[in-house]
């Protein structure tokens, strides 16, 4: 696997743990989007660390903010 890979196989499962943690959906694009920008935005910190704290951080503000029912998990 590459570090790509990987990468985004650490933000599957840290997503996992922040939906569960926070009561939130998070999108199957945002992994990938998170490694984009924060590879653009913060090139001078390492992956994964740095787009799982941006991650880390979406899911809290959203947790603070308020999220749209649309974006809570369904229960089945």
């Amino acid at each position: 696997a590459t570090d790509g890979d990987r990468t985004l196989s650490i933000l599957s499962r840290t997503a996992a743990a922040l939906e569960r943690q926070h009561n939130l959906r998070i999108e199957p694009g945002a992994c990938e989007a998170a490694v984009e920008l924060t590879h653009r935005f913060q090139p001078y910190l390492a992956q994964p660390g740095k787009a799982a704290a941006f991650l880390t951080r979406a899911a809290a503000d959203a947790t603070v903010t308020g999220t749209p029912q649309d974006n809570r998990p369904t229960e089945d």
